[in-house]
C-alpha cells in the first residue's frame, strides 16, 4: 500500500539520490526513443504555457533505500567532536540523504539526467547509481567522462552513449549557430526543471522485487486509476499518522475499490451500463466511474445534493489528454482541497451505489438497460435526474424517455410499412421488438413477484449484455419473398414436418397411429417413401402436390388449390395480399448468425433452428428406408433465443394453434394484438 503520491518536478528531485537495483533491466533506451523524448519536450516549450500546464511522465515507482543503521551508528560514534556529529547528520540524515531505490520510471530517469547533462545543467542535478555498475557513479552522473572503451565494456554504457550522442546530434539539427544552441540548451534546461514532472509513486512495500514483478511481467503499467487509488490511501488523508485506525480506513476504502472493479469487470453488468461501440481499452474499469464523475453536470449535481464545492478540472489546458489525464484532474482537486479530499470517495461509492441499485431492481434494471442500449437517452442524463427524483417519477422519466425515443424513430405505429419508403426499412422495427422483450420480461417477472409461493429478491433478466455481443437484428418470421416449396430441400423437410405433425395428432398415448387411420398413414407413407426415393424423377412435382394435399388437409382441413397438372403448396382460403409481411407482427429479432443461417427457410425448418438454437442442438428429420420418420441430431452454435421471439415461433399468441407448418396472417394478428397490449403504456398505437 503505497504511503504517498505525488507530482514532483525534475527540479524537485535536485540533489536526491536513486538507486538502480539489480533485479531491474540496465538501460536500453534507444537513438529513438531520446529523440522522441526531446522532439516532445522542445514542442512543449515551445508552446504557450497556458496551453500546456506540464509536461507528465510517466509514474516513477520507487521505495526508501533501507540503510545499514549499525553503520550509521558506528559512523556517528566515530567523529570527534559535536559539531562533527551535527554535520555528518546534516549530510547523512534527511529526505536529501535518503536513496531511492527506483521499482519502475528507471528509464526515463536515466535519459532525462543524461539529456541534463549533455544541454550543460551543472547544479542542482539528481544523482544515480547502478547496483551492477560499481564504483561507475561518476560516468553515469558526470557523462561527459564517458568514452567509448567503456561503451565496449558494458551494455549500460552503450546505451548511455547512444543517448549522449543523440543529444548531441539533435542540437545540431535544430541550432544554427553557437549563440542559438546556448538559447536552447537555456530554455529546454527551464522546461525540464520546473515544467517536465514525475508522477511519484512512493511504496512501503518490504519486498520491492514483488513490485517489480507487477509492473514487468507483461508490462502491467500503472494506469490513473491505481494512482488515483493511492491518492484516496494518502496517509495525509488521516491526519498523516499511521496508526491502526488509519490502517482500518485505508483497509476500507481499498476493499470497496476491489468491490466496485470486480463488480465492473462482470460483463453482464459492464454491457448493462455500456455499448460495444463505446471502446474501452484499459485493464481496469472503475476509470470509466472515476471519468464520470468529472462530468460538470455529474459534479455539479453531487455538489447540491451534498452542499459541497468540489471541483475536478477536466480542461485539456489544465490536465493535458494523454493516458493520465485521469489522475491529474484528481490530483489537482487534491491539491486545491486536502483537508476534505477523502469526503470524494464518497461522491464515488454514491453514483456506483445507483448503477447498483438500478441492476438489482427489475423494473429499473429493464428500462434503464434499455434506455442505454438504444441511447435513449445518456447515463449522465439518468444520473443526474435520479439524484432529484423520487423513485416513481424516475420510472415516470424512463417511460416518457422511451416513449418519445420510439416516435423519433417512427416505430410507434404498429401498422407502419417498412417497406412503403424507398428500400427496407425493417431495422427502424428493432427499438419496438427490443421493447417488446424487455417489457414482457418485466411483467412476467410483476407476476412472479405476485405470486406468494414466488416472492424471493431473484427475478429473471433480459440479457442485454448477449444483445449486444451476439449482435442481434431483424428477421422475418415467414419471408417477405414467397417459398412456394418448388425447392426439392423446402419440399423434403415441409413434408417431414408436416408428417411429423399429423402423426403426433392421430397417436394414442402409447404414441402409436390410431386403429381408424392406419389404413391412411400407410397409404401416405408409402408416398412418401416414392417421393424420397425418386429423387430425380420429372414426377416428382406432381408427387408432392399429392403429399402437400393430403397432409395439409389433416393439419387444418383446408383443401390445396390446383395449378394445372400440379397441386401448390398455397391454400385456398390464405390471403392474397402478403403486406401484412412488411410489417411488424411478421419481425422477430435474432442474432446474426441465425438470421444468416436459415435465410429463406420454411417455417418448420426456422422453428427447429430457432427451438434448439440455445442448446447448440436440434433433431433433424429424415426417411428412412423402412418407410417412417427418424431423427439424428446436428449440432451448432448456440445462441441465446429472446423470449418474444420463441414465443412466437412456438405460435404461443395464436388464439388457434392452426397449421403448426405455417405462419399464417392470424398467427401475426395475434403477435401484433400483444405487441399493443404490452406496450400500449409507451404511446404504441394502432391506426
Amino acid at each position: 500500500m503505497p504511503t504517498y503520491i505525488d507530482m514532483k518536478s525534475v527540479g524537485d528531485l535536485s540533489n536526491w539520490k536513486f538507486s538502480i537495483p539489480n533485479y531491474q533491466r540496465g538501460y536500453r533506451w534507444t537513438k529513438q526513443q531520446v529523440k522522441e523524448l526531446l522532439d516532445d519536450i522542445w514542442e512543449f516549450s515551445n508552446a504557450e504555457k497556458e496551453k500546456s500546464n506540464i509536461y507528465c511522465l510517466q509514474p516513477l515507482v520507487v521505495c526508501e533505500k533501507k540503510r545499514d543503521t549499525n553503520a550509521l551508528v558506528n559512523d556517528i560514534k566515530s567523529k570527534d567532536s559535536w559539531s562533527d556529529i551535527c554535520e555528518f547528520v546534516k549530510n547523512n540524515i534527511g529526505e536529501q540523504s535518503i536513496t531511492w531505490e527506483v521499482i519502475d520510471g528507471q528509464q526515463r530517469l536515466t535519459s532525462i539526467s543524461i539529456v541534463l547533462q549533455v544541454l550543460g545543467a551543472k547544479d542542482g542535478l539528481y544523482s544515480i547509481s547502478y547496483d551492477t555498475l560499481v564504483d561507475h557513479d561518476d560516468k553515469i552522473n558526470n557523462i561527459q567522462n564517458l568514452d567509448d572503451k567503456d561503451a565496449e565494456d558494458d551494455i549500460n554504457f552503450h546505451f548511455m552513449k547512444i543517448a549522449k550522442e543523440t543529444t548531441i546530434n539533435w542540437l545540431k539539427t535544430i541550432c544554427e549557430n553557437e549563440e542559438e544552441k546556448n538559447e536552447v540548451k537555456e530554455k529546454m534546461v527551464e522546461t525540464i526543471r520546473e515544467r517536465v514532472k514525475f508522477i511519484w509513486y512512493k511504496t512501503d512495500e518490504e519486498k520491492p522485487i514483488s513490485v517489480f514483478t507487477r509492473l514487468n511481467v507483461g508490462r502491467i503499467s500503472l494506469t490513473s486509476s491505481e494512482l488515483i487509488k493511492a491518492l484516496f490511501l494518502n496517509r495525509e488523508n488521516f491526519g498523516g499518522q499511521l496508526n491502526d485506525v488509519v490502517l482500518a480506513k485505508q483497509m476500507e476504502i481499498a476493499q470497496e475499490w476491489d468491490r466496485i472493479e470486480n463488480q465492473l469487470q462482470d460483463d453482464e453488468f459492464w454491457l448493462f451500463l455500456r455499448n460495444l461501440d463505446e471502446s474501452w481499452e484499459k485493464p481496469t474499469r472503475i476509470d470509466f466511474l472515476l471519468d464520470f464523475l468529472c462530468k460538470p453536470t455529474v459534479i455539479q449535481k453531487m455538489n447540491e445534493v451534498y452542499g459541497l464545492q468540489y471541483y475536478l478540472p477536466v480542461d485539456s489546458k489544465i490536465v493535458g489528454n494523454d493516458s493520465y489525464h485521469l489522475f491529474r484532474t484528481y490530483y489537482e482537486c487534491y491539491k486545491q482541497q486536502k483537508n476534505d479530499f477523502i469526503r470524494l470517495w464518497r461522491f464515488i461509492k454514491e453514483i456506483f451505489d445507483i448503477w447498483a441499485e438500478w441492476y438489482t431492481n427489475s423494473k429499473l434494471f429493464h428500462y434503464v438497460g434499455y434506455v442505454l442500449t438504444t441511447k435513449a437517452s445518456t447515463l449522465e442524463q439518468l444520473v443526474s435526474n435520479w439524484i432529484v427524483k423520487t423513485n416513481t417519477d424516475f420510472l415516470s422519466f424512463l417511460v416518457d424517455s422511451i416513449s418519445e425515443y420510439l416516435k423519433k424513430r417512427k416505430c410507434h405505429d404498429l401498422n407502419r410499412n417498412y417497406k412503403e419508403e424507398s428500400g427496407d426499412h425493417k431495422r427502424d422495427s428493432i427499438p419496438l421488438l427490443l421493447l417488446h422483450n424487455v417489457e414482457t420480461i418485466v411483467r412476467q417477472n410483476e407476476v412472479l413477484t405476485n405470486n406468494k409461493d414466488y416472492q424471493l429478491g431473484v427475478f429473471y433478466k433480459f440479457p442485454f449484455h448477449l444483445y449486444k455481443i451476439e449482435h442481434w437484428d431483424v428477421e422475418h418470421v415467414d419471408s417477405s419473398t414467397q417459398n412456394d416449396l418448388k425447392n426439392e430441400e423446402d419440399q423434403k423437410n415441409w413434408i417431414l414436418s408436416a408428417y411429423q405433425c399429423v402423426r403426433e395428432m392421430n397417436s394414442d398415448e402409447n404414441g402409436n397411429i390410431k386403429e381408424s387411420v392406419k389404413e391412411y398413414f400407410n397409404e401416405m407413407e408409402e408416398m412418401i417413401s416414392a417421393f424420397f426415393k425418386d429423387e430425380d424423377n420429372e414426377d416428382n412435382s406432381t408427387q408432392f402436390g399429392e403429399i402437400y394435399n393430403s397432409l395439409n388437409s389433416l393439419l387444418n382441413g383446408r383443401e390445396a388449390v390446383p395449378s394445372g397438372s400440379e397441386q401448390t403448396a398455397t391454400t385456398s382460403n390464405e390471403s392474397n395480399n402478403a403486406d401484412w409481411k412488411n410489417r411488424v407482427q411478421n419481425y422477430v429479432l435474432l442474432d446474426r448468425s441465425t438470421n444468416r443461417d436459415y435465410k429463406n427457410a420454411v417455417f418448420p425448418d426456422k422453428r427447429s433452428h430457432i427451438v434448439g438454437k440455445e442448446k447448440g442442438k436440434r433433431k433433424v428429420a429424415y426417411w428412412t428406408p423402412e418407410n417412417k420418420i427418424d431423427y439424428q441430431e446436428e449440432t451448432f452454435k448456440s445462441a441465446f433465443v429472446p423470449i418474444c421471439t420463441k414465443n412466437v415461433f412456438q405460435k404461443t399468441y395464436s388464439v388457434m394453434q392452426g397449421d403448426p407448418t405455417k405462419w399464417d396472417e392470424s398467427d401475426a394478428e395475434a403477435y401484433k394484438k400483444d405487441l399493443f397490449n404490452t406496450l400500449k403504456e409507451f404511446g404504441v398505437y394502432e391506426k
